[in-house]
């Protein structure tokens, strides 16, 4: 896991956001990415910047994507598909990250 923030009385850890939180419950086919994920409150307030909303970008847009090539709606695509498409595009082999197959988180720690 990558290292926490620390500044005083502030204190940080890395997360993962799922998948799930990018797949609208209510609407099929439908992918957010940014502001618009489901979280809380206190979470919103961490994710909505930049480098958050760009790695879900492409996990919304890889899983659209797979949608289509599958033949299926968004929330039948697997993660792994996912995953393994993600560490090609940013240049991480899946065969050693040993999550690849078991993971379900858009954002990993080293991003």
């Amino acid at each position: 896991m990558g290292k926490g923030y620390d500044h005083g009385t502030i204190k940080a850890q890395p997360y993962d956001i799922p998948l799930r939180a990018l797949i609208a419950r209510d609407c099929d086919g439908l992918l957010m990415a940014g502001r618009c994920i489901s979280g809380s409150f206190t979470a919103h307030s961490s994710y909505r910047v930049t480098g958050e909303a760009v790695a879900m970008g492409q996990a919304a847009g890889i899983c659209a994507a797979l949608s289509v090539r599958q033949g299926c709606l968004p929330h039948e695509v697997p993660f792994a598909a996912v995953r393994v498409e993600l560490d090609t595009l940013n240049g991480h082999h899946p065969a050693m990250n040993a999550e690849a197959t078991h993971g379900s988180s858009v954002k990993r720690n080293s991003w």
